[in-house]
């Protein structure tokens, strides 16, 4: 029985630490997909004619580019806390396995 818990425990970890790097690749991945809308939302800007329509569709780029932003942080937010509680139970599940 004693054994059968160890194994279980262990098992427990490397699920643990698969998860949070799981999650950590979520988030810099995650990261270069909001570089890359930016890149081709800067180019866009860069092409808007020198007048009204140019201004008014610069404008719509640059809210566009604040909608990108509150995106990606709000996943990456999410993933921030889920990965505070997979560290926390990482740790405890580590502590587990050193109890006799």
């Amino acid at each position: 029985a004693r054994m059968l818990r160890k194994m279980q425990g262990e098992r427990r970890v490397q699920e643990l630490e698969r998860a949070v790097k799981a999650t950590e690749w979520n988030i810099a991945n995650r990261n270069v997909q909001m570089q890359n809308e930016f890149a081709a939302l800067r180019q866009l800007k860069g092409s808007a004619k020198n007048n009204l329509a140019g201004a008014t569709w610069e404008q719509s780029l640059s809210t566009e580019m604040q909608a990108v932003a509150t995106k990606y942080k709000s996943l990456n937010d999410a993933d921030q806390e889920r990965l505070k509680i997979l560290r926390s139970d990482l740790a405890d599940a580590k502590q587990a396995l050193v109890k006799p």
